[in-house]
């Protein structure tokens, strides 16, 4: 939600995979609402509850090559480059940061 106006400015959340065992953290946000910090502090805040209240050791943050703010805002998280993967098509980057790193 937006300070300014109460409205609606996207999503950011953690989400367990049971079949890898890995936890990630997701953001989306309207369009209007990039470049504003949303995205940033919404997911430092979603891998810090991870490490302090869920006790998780490692947060992955996956982001489309192509999608340059994405991929930067994980590197301004503090998570590190993992390894490549492939989506319909189009190429992605893994990225994850240890808790004692954060």
């Amino acid at each position: 939600m937006s300070k300014e106006n109460n409205e609606f400015v996207g999503w950011c959340g953690l989400k367990y995979n049971s079949s890898t065992d890995e936890t990630d953290v997701g953001f989306r946000f309207f369009e209007h609402y990039w470049n504003k910090g949303f995205a940033t502090e919404s997911a430092g805040a979603c891998i810090d509850y991870g490490f302090k209240n869920l006790n998780l050791n490692t947060v992955l943050g996956r982001a489309m090559q192509d999608n340059a703010a994405s991929v930067k805002i994980l590197e301004k998280l503090g998570m590190k480059y993992v390894r490549d993967f492939e989506f319909d098509g189009h190429k992605g980057v893994i990225c994850k940061i240890e808790s004692r790193d954060f």
